[in-house]
């Protein structure tokens, strides 16, 4: 899932809102700089509107 795979599977997308609903509910797990691999695919897969449109605020 990490070694240069950006598809925006079904699997990819529920990934990434899990990992976004972490930061929103429980930021000081700090995911991101926890694991900084994870981010960077995750930033990869949410790059596209509809993530934007739909955070978590």
């Amino acid at each position: 899932m990490l070694a240069g795979h950006t598809q925006r599977t079904l699997g990819a997308i529920v990934v990434a809102v899990a990992l976004a609903y972490l930061s929103f509910r429980l930021p000081a797990f700090d995911w991101p700089n926890r694991f900084p691999r994870l981010q960077a695919w995750c930033a990869k897969v949410t790059e596209c509107d509809g993530f934007a449109l739909t955070a978590f605020e």
